[in-house]
């Protein structure tokens, strides 16, 4: 995906998902933040269909404020829940 310059990907995908209506399945987690990132993974995969979208934990915690193994933690559970799939799963 090329962005311009000045921008970035995740922080408006992000943005994006901050203000949409969040995904149906992401519904019965109670946490706000996990619907919010429900619906930010929503955003980066429409930003980059037809491949999938890279995403890490670090990002995922720098953008939600809180630390990568919480934010793997909360991937691993869309996983779980089956609201999200790993494509190639990546390295520390």
């Amino acid at each position: 995906m090329k962005v311009p310059i000045g921008q970035s990907p995740l922080n408006d995908a992000f943005n994006r998902a901050l203000i949409a209506i969040q995904p149906t399945a992401a519904l019965r987690y109670e946490d706000l933040r996990k619907r919010t990132l429900a619906a930010f993974c929503r955003e980066l995969d429409a930003a980059s269909t037809p491949n999938p979208f890279y995403l890490s934990c670090r990002s995922v915690g720098s953008l939600f404020g809180i630390s990568h193994q919480q934010a793997n933690s909360w991937l691993f559970l869309l996983c779980e829940d089956r609201i999200l799939t790993v494509d190639t799963p990546g390295t520390s």
